[in-house]
């Protein structure tokens, strides 16, 4: 099936895991069908309830883990509730190119 749309889905993976493994291939389809799924977070985490290094290390890091070991490349991030923060941002880069 050919993409009709130009998307990027993101996820935080504690609702794409908490889904259960039947309920995965939805995104596996989406992936084949050329679709991207994106990070969203480990667990919907607003940047500002934690300082910006232990966010990349609770949310950023085991997020692209759990993802990468689904065979989904990754290369875009959307902060959850819209936040973020400059700093973050520049860090994000060394992760995410989008």
């Amino acid at each position: 099936m050919k993409t009709r749309f130009l998307i990027i889905l993101t996820f935080s993976t504690l609702f794409l895991f908490s889904r259960g493994q039947t309920k995965n291939h939805v995104f596996f389809s989406l992936v084949s069908d050329g679709y991207e799924i994106g990070c969203h977070g480990r667990n919907h985490i607003k940047v500002s309830e934690k300082n910006q290094e232990q966010y990349i290390e609770t949310e950023i890091e085991p997020a692209l883990l759990l993802l990468l070991e689904y065979v989904f490349t990754i290369s875009s991030f959307a902060s959850p509730f819209g936040a973020s923060t400059t700093y973050l941002d520049s860090i994000l880069t060394n992760y995410f190119t989008l």
